[in-house]
């Protein structure tokens, strides 16, 4: 399946478990904020910097186009997003911080 049409269900997430990820993203210590821009990075190097900005603030697609233009689709876009909340989840796993 494509980034693009993957689903957060389709990583094993359930719709709490993305809230509550979600939320943690927005007061990340330094430690944390290093590993999730990394996790961004591996995800798409090319937009890491605006999918870090979007999952730390909660900026929309539509408002972040309007400041910068982004090389990608909104759905693209999304999908990156996705992809890297789980890939983000993975790490914390890893380190025995998940869940929080």
């Amino acid at each position: 399946m494509r980034v693009r049409e993957t689903k957060l269900c389709d990583y094993g997430f359930t719709p709490d478990e993305e809230r509550q990820l979600r939320q943690f993203c927005r007061r990340l210590d330094s430690v944390d904020e290093m590993l999730l821009l990394e996790c961004t990075m591996k995800v798409n190097v090319d937009i890491s910097k605006d999918l870090y900005y979007s999952i730390t603030s909660g900026v929309s697609y539509d408002k972040l186009e309007n400041i910068k233009h982004i090389m990608i689709s909104r759905t693209d876009f999304y999908g990156y997003q996705r992809k890297t909340l789980d890939t983000f989840r993975k790490e914390l796993i890893e380190r025995g911080r998940y869940p929080f």
